[in-house]
C-alpha cells in the first residue's frame, strides 16, 4: 500500500492526491466487506484511523523537507501501522481461523471477536510499520516518474 500511495502522491505531486486514493481504497472496502454484513457495521469507526493516517503521510510528504529529511520513512511507518485495517476484515478472518473451529465461518465470528481484533491490531502495528517504511523507501527509490519540464 505504502507504494501505491507513493505513486499517486508522485504522479498528482500535491497535498490530497494520495489521500484521495486511501480513501477510494478504503471506501471500496467498506462497501464491499463492511455494508455487506449488518453484523460487521460496529466496526465501521475503526476505518477512521487508516484515513487520519493517509492524511497525515500525505501531509508529511507534500511538506517534504520542511519538516524533516525523513519524511518518506515516517509517511512509510504511518501507513504501514494501519495495513491491518486496510485489509480488514479479510485479514482478520485468517487471523481469525487459529480461534474457531473448521465448521464455523470467520463472517460469523467477527461481530463478537471485537476484543481478539483489537489485540491482533495491536500486534501488526510494529510489523506492519516497519514493513511500510521499507515499501516507500523502496519506492522513493526505484519508481522513477518523468517530470514535466516547463
Amino acid at each position: 500500500f505504502s507504494m501505491v500511495f507513493w505513486s499517486s502522491f508522485r504522479t498528482m505531486g500535491r497535498f490530497g492526491a494520495a489521500s484521495a486514493a486511501a480513501l477510494s481504497f478504503i471506501v471500496m472496502n467498506i462497501t464491499s466487506n463492511i455494508l455487506t454484513s449488518e453484523g460487521l457495521l460496529n466496526y465501521l469507526p475503526w476505518f477512521v484511523a487508516p484515513m487520519a493516517c493517509a492524511i497525515g503521510a500525505d501531509y508529511l510528504l507534500s511538506k517534504g523537507s520542511n519538516i524533516t529529511k525523513h519524511s518518506v520513512k515516517l509517511s512509510g511507518l504511518i501507513l504501514g501501522s494501519m495495513f491491518f485495517m486496510l485489509c480488514f476484515p479479510m485479514l482478520s478472518m485468517s487471523f481469525l481461523e487459529f480461534y474457531v473451529y473448521n465448521d464455523v465461518f470467520p463472517y460469523d465470528v467477527l461481530p463478537s471477536a471485537s476484543d481478539t481484533v483489537s489485540r491482533i491490531w495491536l500486534m501488526t502495528v510494529v510489523p506492519g510499520a516497519a514493513s511500510g517504511m521499507f515499501g516507500m523507501m523502496f519506492a522513493s527509490k526505484k519508481i522513477k516518474f518523468n517530470e514535466a519540464k516547463a
